[in-house]
C-alpha cells in the first residue's frame, strides 16, 4: 500500500516538473515574440540600409557622369576655337607675311634696275603679291573674335596703308626716270616703315601662336584633372561599398 502511494507521488512530481518545463518554454517564446513585435527592427532595418546604400551609389554614379560630361563639353569648345580661330589665324597671317616679304624684295629690285622691261615684270609681280596679301588679311579679319586680336589687326592695316603709299611713291619716281630719288625714298622712308609693318604682322603671328599653346595646355590640364577626379570618386564608391557591406 505504501509503495503504491510512493509511486503515485513520484508520478505527480514528474507531471508537475514536465508542466513547469512546458510553461517556461512557452514563456520564453512569448517573450521573444513580444520583443520582436515591439521593436519592429528585425526585417525593416536591412531593407532601409539597402535603400540608403543604393541611393548613395546612384548619386556617386551621377556625379561621375556629370564630371565626364562637363569637361568634354568644355574641351569641345576649346577644340572648336583652335580649329576655327587659332589655326586659320596662323595660316592667314603667315601667308600674308610671306607675300609681303616677297613684294618688298621685288620692290628693291625694281628700284635698282635700269631695264624698263624688267621693271614692268617686277611691277606685275609686286601687284600680284600685294593682292595675295590683301586676300589673306581680309580672310583673317573674318575670324577675329577678341579685342586684343582686333587691335593687333588694326595696327597691321594702319602700317600697311602707310607702307603702300610710300612704296607707290618710290616706284613712281623710278618709272619717271628719277631713279636716284626713288632709291633715296626707299632707303630713308620705305625701309623703316616696312620694318614697322613687318613687326605688326609678327605680333599677329605671335598672338595666334600663344593662343594655340594656351588652349592646348588648357585641354591637357582639364583632361588630367578629370581623369584623377573620376578615378578618386570611383575609389571612394568602392571603399564605401566595402565598408557598408562589412558593418551593416
Amino acid at each position: 500500500m505504501s509503495s503504491i502511494m510512493m509511486g503515485g507521488r513520484k508520478m505527480k512530481e514528474m507531471n508537475e516538473r514536465s508542466q513547469d518545463g512546458v510553461n517556461q518554454q512557452q514563456t520564453r517564446l512569448a517573450a521573444g515574440e513580444s520583443k520582436n513585435s515591439g521593436t519592429g527592427l528585425t526585417h525593416p532595418a536591412p531593407r532601409h540600409s539597402s535603400f540608403k546604400g543604393l541611393a548613395i551609389g546612384a548619386a556617386g554614379l551621377l556625379l561621375i557622369g556629370v564630371l565626364g560630361f562637363l569637361p568634354v563639353n568644355y574641351l569641345k569648345n576649346q577644340a572648336q576655337q583652335i580649329v576655327n580661330d587659332t589655326l586659320p589665324g596662323l595660316s592667314y597671317a603667315g601667308e600674308a607675311n610671306a607675300s609681303m616679304a616677297k613684294a618688298f624684295n621685288r620692290t628693291l629690285l625694281l628700284v635698282l634696275t635700269d631695264n624698263a622691261k624688267r621693271r614692268d615684270q617686277l611691277q606685275k609681280e609686286i601687284d600680284s603679291l600685294t593682292q595675295v596679301t590683301s586676300e589673306r588679311l581680309d580672310a583673317y579679319k573674318k575670324q577675329i573674335y577678341t579685342r586684343e586680336d582686333q587691335a593687333l589687326f588694326d595696327k597691321v592695316m594702319e602700317r600697311r596703308a602707310k607702307y603702300l603709299a610710300i612704296r607707290d611713291r618710290a616706284t613712281a619716281l623710278v618709272e619717271s626716270n628719277r631713279r636716284q630719288e626713288g632709291i633715296a625714298v626707299y632707303e630713308a622712308e620705305l625701309l623703316p616703315v616696312y620694318d614697322q609693318y613687318n613687326e605688326a604682322v609678327d605680333n599677329l603671328l605671335g598672338y595666334n601662336t600663344r593662343e594655340g599653346a594656351s588652349r592646348g595646355q588648357t585641354i591637357m590640364t582639364v583632361c588630367t584633372v578629370t581623369e584623377f577626379a573620376v578615378a578618386g570618386i570611383a575609389i571612394l564608391l568602392f571603399v564605401f561599398g566595402f565598408l557598408f557591406g562589412l558593418f551593416k
